[in-house]
This record gives C-alpha cells, sequence and structure tokens, in this order.
C-alpha cells in the first residue's frame, strides 16, 4: 500500500500550524476512474483524513495522518479498528508510515466495504483502535453532506461509462457481487496475464445486465499489457457475477462495475 502524495503535502503545511488547527472544508477530487474525499481535521492536534475509491468497486480506501496517531499501529499491515460514536466498530487492517514534520504519522486501511460510507455519514467522530490502544476520536461536521458528495462523484463516472441512472436515486440499488472480485480468476489464469512482465496494475470495468450476468468488459488501464483486456475479460463474460442494480420501483437496470489485477513480483529469499 502506498501513503497518498496529498498526506505529505498536508504535513508540511500543517506543521507550522498552532496546535489546536481551525477545521477546513471538505474536498472532493475527480479524476478518470477515481473518487477521493479529504479534509484537514480540527481539534487538540492537527489531523487529516482521506477516502479514495474507484467507482464500482465497492471497496473504499481510508487514510487517517496526525501526531496522535504515533503507535497506533506498526509498518506490517495488522489487524485494527474504526470506532464510531455508540461503540460502533469496523474491523480493518493497518499499516502506518512516518512521514516528516509536526504530524509525522499516517495510518492506511484499504479494501473496507461500502459501510465505511454509511458509519461516515452519521458520525459525528472517527478513531483507531489497535491493541487496545487508541487515537481520537478526529471531528467529522458536516460528514453527511461530504459523503453524498462522494457518492455523487461514483455515480457520475458510472453513469458515464453506462449505468443506469435510476440506481442511484432514492429507492435505488447499486448491484452487489455475488462472488469476491479477488476470486474471478484463478491462480493459474492471472498467471497466464503476466505477459512476460514481473508486475501488473490493471483496471477492468464490466456491463452488468438486468439479469447479473457481465455482458461486457474492457480495460480501463491495461497495465502496460495490451494483451490483458482479452485475456481477463474472456473468464468473466457471459458470467452471472452480481445480483442486478435495482431501480426506486424494484425492476432491475443496467450497471457498470470495476474490478482490478495487481500482480507483484516478490524477490527469492
Amino acid at each position: 500500500m502506498r501513503i497518498e502524495a496529498w498526506i505529505a503535502c498536508a504535513l508540511v503545511a500543517m506543521s507550522s500550524t498552532p496546535a489546536v488547527a481551525q477545521s477546513g472544508q471538505w474536498q472532493v477530487d475527480v479524476a478518470p476512474a477515481q473518487c477521493r474525499l479529504s479534509r484537514n481535521l480540527a481539534g487538540a492536534e492537527p489531523a487529516a483524513i482521506s477516502i479514495q475509491t474507484v467507482p464500482g468497486s465497492d471497496a473504499y480506501q481510508l487514510t487517517l495522518a496526525g501526531p496522535g496517531l504515533r503507535g497506533i499501529a506498526g509498518s506490517q499491515i495488522e489487524p485494527a479498528e474504526l470506532v464510531f460514536p455508540d461503540a460502533d466498530k469496523i474491523a480493518v487492517f493497518a499499516r502506518a508510515a512516518r512521514l516528516d514534520g509536526a504530524l509525522s504519522t499516517a495510518v492506511q486501511m484499504g479494501g473496507i466495504g461500502p459501510e465505511l460510507l454509511d458509519r461516515l455519514a452519521g458520525a459525528s467522530t472517527i478513531a483507531l483502535r489497535r491493541r487496545n490502544r487508541e487515537s481520537g476520536p478526529l471531528a467529522l461536521a458536516s460528514a453527511a453532506k461530504a459523503v453524498a458528495a462522494l457518492r455523487r462523484c461514483n455515480a457520475d463516472q458510472l453513469i458515464e461509462w453506462g449505468a443506469d441512472p435510476a440506481q442511484f436515486q432514492p429507492g435505488g440499488a447499486m448491484p452487489v457481487a455475488l462472488t469476491p472480485r479477488e476470486k474471478w480468476l484463478t491462480n493459474s489464469q492471472l498467471v497466464g496475464l503476466t505477459g512476460g512482465r514481473s508486475e501488473i496494475d490493471a483496471l477492468l470495468k464490466v456491463g452488468v445486465a438486468t439479469d447479473g450476468t457481465i455482458d461486457s468488459c474492457d480495460a480501463i488501464n491495461d497495465g502496460g499489457n495490451p494483451r490483458l483486456p482479452k485475456s481477463a475479460c474472456a473468464p468473466v463474460k457471459g458470467r452471472k457475477l452480481f445480483a442486478p442494480a435495482r431501480a426506486p420501483d424494484g425492476n432491475a437496470v443496467r450497471s457498470v462495475a470495476t474490478f482490478s489485477i495487481q500482480l507483484i513480483s516478490r524477490p527469492n529469499l
């Protein structure tokens, strides 16, 4: 996992602020196949938060930064918990990184499900707990409006790719994967995608028909391997991999989803 560059910039800017910082505005950054929500947070110590996702992936990456996070997680990926008011919790895997400046620690958590947005939208604070040690809480003022803006970013890109807008209306529902995306391709199929490359980081999108089957597939980013889309799409096309998206009236509608292929070479030990 990589700590986002914006965190390092935020730490440099915030390292010269007083011990009690004023809370900045939530900001949504839109890029091709990416939506990110971020904010500098007020509290006893200045801090920052970022939530990033690929539209259609149903997975979110959360990064928290601040001096109060020192020691909350080691450099290895380890179990932790996000703690919300009323003892509401989400189990996560966390990894910390040391950064320069007064705010010297950022903790990144990846692969969090859509429940993260539901909890954030209704929460006033967020804290992080590992091995009975808790940091925070960090204030989350106006989080509901910010989460709504992030969801709009996701919806806008999916609609541009061909998703029916009705699923994003109140009462509608997005498709739900019947099989985790990481299990769509077997190990032997993944190995066959390397094309002689030692590493691959690719992103593909699929069209989901009203019966939940995959009826189209192409690459958003082929990871530098032009043969990858054909090889990766062939095993998933025609398979029923989703419960279909629904309009507010309950009728199934067309949707779009994404999945990534990440292969990293490991040195011989």
